[in-house]
């Protein structure tokens, strides 16, 4: 059967080192490899180990019924006769002899027919029957079949004797040896051996050992000095050859580490041991107690199956006797390394074909948090930079270790900066320095931060804020990721970077993300509403359409705000950029939760805004306002599903008094909570002197707040509506109209006090003045005054309006 692994157990010699002759008898076993596969085919059956045998009689032992307890007691004992073979030969003879008799008594005690229909007929679908050898249906060995219908079946498993048990495993190993288990390819071929001393062999390596191999071929990079003789460029990556004194090449390396030997072939000796690695595991069946211990050592095996692998990490990495408890793998990028510091220019074009790198181990980057790091950091980007421009993307890993920043780093396009993850590698900027720093054209594209730690406990600027003093500041970028990074303790604001463009710089459509960080503690040299000073901080409108995602980020403890959005300046050539998503971060124990200065069609959705100092969302004249009037509220704005519960201020304040003159305004809400905040849960201020257009309020939860629901504080509105909104429990009034109200309807508003002490005393009230309103469907409950609109009221519209009295 074609696929299947065999386990052999067979004979061991004494322990202590293998001798000579039992090398020679290993030598004639590997050499007969290709004459095995004919053997093969003459015996199809013969490569069934004792074990599988015994395991799958116990399906058609089943099947009889009454002899399933014994072909289970087979397959047991089989087991454990294997683990027992490291004791001596004898108990191995033993074991396999008696394992197979135990499988040959489970079979004959089956129930067999003399024809295949016969069978299939006696059983039920999914239920197994055995059929003799030597019917009218040609079967050279007695056959189990799975019952599939009343017209179909399927072959389970040919049943072997022992007497051909024995004959394979006497072609295998010549008698004598000392394989413990043997692994077939798809073609009967063996592949892999395991010896009594965990001695691991590939068929194709002859007598030495996969351990001696990796010890040689140490040991003669050690010696090659200048027998690097020539370096194989014709492939995209680099091949390092060490020659022996004839001339031959019997091992190659490559960039990546790959090891290739001479009679392996073409194929890196990792493929081969991943493939025998696979095979050996199953060839085991020993292995069905697996011990768990600390990680990343994961898998411990035991007793018989621990000659297989000796300790497999989460990682993949095989650990084998001798090695000096390095994993193969590490053995094999220890070659590389010791090629890299041989005399010559193999390091350099080693380089020029790599794609990922290693910070320390590649450009020699100190990572000890004394030594200044950034000559070195930024040389590497440099070089990957430029090699990028030709060769395409590359990744720049920094390990384990604190990479100390007295300069900041200029990034380039194309590379792609990973690091060990939060806690074990992150870059230390320190005195005035960001970490990174970019304010050039064309726009930065394809620069992604994975993984990436910025700590800013070091910077400090006696000015107070300013760009430079960021965690990152770039101005135009494109296509670049921010993926699970971690900012925190800057002076200035955490991510800082403006301009998200609509373009790389192919001319392809363009678009970022900020995804999975978290922005702690940024803004130290701050003041609340000092310029920049939040965790996330983008500027917008250098281009029409900035697409950017914030999404899934934890932001808290920024002295101005969690994250920020704000136009800059008010140049004729800045547009108010579109494009912009803001869903599903927590932003909390800010100066304020979410600020949206001046973008275009932003949408905020499913955030929680708790706790902060101030505001829950603020959308107002921003950081830089004043006399050049350029920030305003963001237009048309949508605030969708979010949260903003126990901020101590309003819930969420709309401040158009800086707004810029003959701007569209365009605000809306839908189904969102303002609970518990220490203001109102929505407050409106217009800019006197210029009429605020377009507002629809939808759905909102308001409760509990301390200076009422809904408030209008000044200036004039114009298309405000308020549908459907629940007002309940606030303190003073649901809904505080002091602001002009023009072409406007107040729709199925719930208004109810229901404290007992009528905290909220007032449904509606207000001195703004009303015209052309429509009020209908509203209903409210609780309150020692319904209503109290004292300002003029012009072509005012009144519907059904339970429990409210309107003069």
């Amino acid at each position: 059967m074609a696929g299947q692994i065999r386990l052999r157990v067979s004979k061991r010699g004494p322990r202590g080192a293998i001798e000579p002759e039992d090398r020679e008898r290993f030598d004639r076993a590997a050499e007969l490899g290709d004459n095995l596969a004919a053997t093969v085919e003459q015996v199809e059956g013969n490569r069934s180990q004792s074990q599988e045998a015994a395991g799958t009689a116990v399906d058609a032992a089943g099947a009889a019924g009454q002899h399933a307890g014994t072909a289970s007691a087979a397959a047991g004992r089989a087991a454990i006769d294997a683990e027992a073979a490291a004791e001596g030969r004898a108990g191995a003879v033993a074991a396999s002899d008696q394992a197979a008799n135990y499988a040959a008594a489970a079979a004959q005690g089956a129930r067999f027919s003399d024809t295949i229909a016969i069978g299939r007929a006696s059983v039920a679908n999914g239920e197994t029957f055995g059929v003799r050898a030597g019917g009218t249906d040609g079967l050279l060995r007695p056959t189990v079949y799975r019952r599939d219908s009343a017209t179909t079946h399927t072959p389970v498993v040919e049943l072997a004797d022992n007497s051909e048990v024995v004959a394979l495993s006497a072609r295998v190993g010549a008698s004598g040896n000392n394989f413990l288990l043997v692994a077939y390819d798809d073609a009967g071929t063996p592949v892999a051996y395991l010896d009594d001393m965990a001695e691991w062999h590939l068929a194709r390596l002859g007598s030495k050992s996969l351990q001696q191999h990796i010890i040689d071929a140490n040991e003669q990079i050690g010696r090659a000095q200048s027998a690097i003789t020539s370096i194989d460029l014709t492939t995209s990556t680099a091949l390092w050859r060490v020659l022996t004194s004839d001339g031959r090449s019997p091992f190659l390396l490559d960039d990546l580490g790959n090891l290739y030997l001479a009679r392996l072939g073409t194929k890196p000796l990792q493929q081969h041991i991943q493939a025998a690695q696979e095979r050996l595991v199953e060839a085991a069946p020993a292995i069905e107690s697996v011990q768990r211990v600390a990680s990343p050592h994961i898998r411990r095996m035991t007793s018989a199956e621990g000659h297989v692998i000796e300790l497999t990490d989460e990682l993949g990495n095989w650990y084998l006797p001798r090695l000096g408890g390095k994993a193969v793998q590490d053995h094999i990028l220890q070659m590389r390394d010791k090629f890299a510091e041989l005399p010559g220019n193999a390091v350099k074009e080693m380089l020029k074909r790599r794609r990922v790198y290693d910070a320390v181990h590649d450009f020699a980057v100190p990572n000890d948090g004394i030594t200044d790091a950034s000559p070195a950091v930024q040389a590497a980007y440099d070089f990957l930079g430029a090699q990028a421009n030709i060769l395409g993307p590359s990744v720049l890993y920094f390990p384990q270790g604190v990479f100390r920043l007295d300069a900041y780093i200029t990034p380039k396009s194309n590379v792609t900066t990973v690091m060990a993850g939060w806690g074990k590698s992150r870059f230390l900027p320190t005195g005035i320095q960001s970490a990174f720093l970019r304010n050039a054209s064309p726009p930065l594209t394809r620069a992604n931060f994975i993984d990436v730690e910025i700590d800013g406990t070091e910077q400090f600027y006696e000015g107070g804020p300013r760009v430079s003093t960021k965690g990152m500041f770039f101005q135009r970028w494109a296509d670049c990721q921010f993926l699970r990074c971690y900012i925190h303790d800057t002076w200035a604001t955490g991510l800082g970077i403006d301009f998200s463009a609509d373009e790389g710089a192919s001319g392809a459509p363009g678009g970022s993300w900020i995804i999975d960080g978290r922005f702690e503690d940024c803004g130290r040299g701050s003041q609340f509403n000092d310029p920049g000073s939040s965790g996330i901080g983008i500027g917008t409108g250098k281009y029409a359409k900035e697409p950017l995602i914030i999404s899934r980020n934890i932001c808290r403890g920024n002295r101005n705000f969690g994250i920020f959005l704000e136009r800059q300046h008010s140049a004729t050539d800045l547009y108010i950029a579109r494009q912009n998503i803001i869903t599903e971060n927590i932003c909390s124990e800010n100066g304020a939760g979410i600020g949206e200065v001046g973008a275009g069609s932003t949408v905020l959705n499913s955030n929680q805004c708790n706790d902060n100092v101030l505001f829950g969302i603020y959308l107002y004249g921003g950081t830089i306002g004043g006399s050049n009037d350029g920030p305003h509220p963001g237009i048309e704005t949508m605030v969708s599903e979010n949260v903003a519960i126990g901020n101590g201020s309003d819930g969420l304040r709309w401040d158009g008094t800086l707004n810029k003159p003959a701007i569209t305004t365009g605000f809306y809400t839908n189904h969102n909570q303002f609970h518990r905040n220490g203001g109102a849960g929505m407050r409106f201020i217009g800019k006197i002197g210029q009429e605020m257009v377009d507002f629809a309020l939808r759905g909102d939860e308001i409760k509990g707040n301390a200076q009422g629901g809904i408030v209008l504080q000044q200036g004039s509105f114009r298309g405000f509506d308020i549908l459907h909104a629940r007002i309940i429990d606030n303190t003073g009034v649901a809904l505080q109209i002091d602001a002009a109200l023009a072409d406007s309807r107040i729709l199925g508003l719930t208004a109810r006090s229901t404290l007992g002490m009528a905290l909220q005393t007032t449904a509606i009230s207000g001195l703004g003045a009303l015209t052309n309103v429509d009020i209908s469907e509203c209903v409210q409950t609780g309150h020692a005054t319904p209503n109290a609109l004292t300002g003029v009221q012009t072509n005012i519209t009144l519907g059904r309006n339970p429990g409210f009295t309107f003069t």
